[in-house]
């Protein structure tokens, strides 16, 4: 829990925020609850928009904030995508992302550094996306050595259940092995020879 509130960053303007959609490439509203006044200003200067579409496994519309430079990013990888204003690419900005898969690595990637340990099912509802489709992007960046699959929570399930497969960024999992190392040394830490003759 330490390392997913270090992990996810702390908004405080507007270029903040635009920062962290660059990053995330696309940031559900009901995940930027506190941040519609940043968000109003840079969608009132063009360089963000909400974006809607249809989520084929719930029949539900999912809306988003997303920065003018991931506009294009993510009509490869969300058929039926609209922005609201209409939004383009920033003039002499150029994606250079060229499949729907591409695109699909890089927003599951984005979120993989900002929250830590997750499931498919759990990004997939997250996203509004198809979790075949974010399970296939976690392949591909596990066989590039970027995210690991483990159980990394305890309380992931009902006890007795089967645990799902979780999957975490390489490096928020090596600060979270450093923080629990730490932590159980501090458990097993020698005291000073005058606490022990306390004692």
């Amino acid at each position: 829990e330490e390392v997913r509130r270090q992990a996810w960053p702390d908004v405080r303007n507007a270029d903040e925020l635009h920062d962290l959609l660059l990053s995330l490439c696309l940031l559900p509203l009901t995940d930027g609850r506190e941040l519609p006044t940043f968000a109003a200003a840079l969608i009132k200067s063009g360089r963000a928009a909400v974006a809607s579409w249809l989520v084929a496994e719930t029949n539900g519309e999912m809306r988003a904030w997303i920065a003018a430079e991931r506009c294009d990013l993510l009509r490869l990888c969300i058929p039926g995508i609209q922005y609201d204003p209409p939004i383009s690419m920033p003039l002499g900005f150029v994606e250079k992302v060229s499949s729907a898969e591409e695109a699909l690595r890089n927003i599951v990637q984005g979120w993989l550094e900002a929250i830590g340990p997750t499931t498919v099912g759990h990004l997939a509802a997250r996203l509004g996306l198809a979790a075949a489709k974010i399970d296939a992007a976690l392949l591909a960046l596990e066989s590039a050595g970027a995210v690991l699959r483990c159980e990394f929570t305890v309380m992931n399930g009902a006890p007795g259940a089967p645990r799902a497969v979780e999957w975490c960024e390489r490096s928020l999992l090596a600060r979270i092995h450093r923080l629990t190392l730490g932590r159980l040394r501090k458990e097993i830490e020698a005291v000073s020879a005058a606490e022990f003759m306390e004692f």
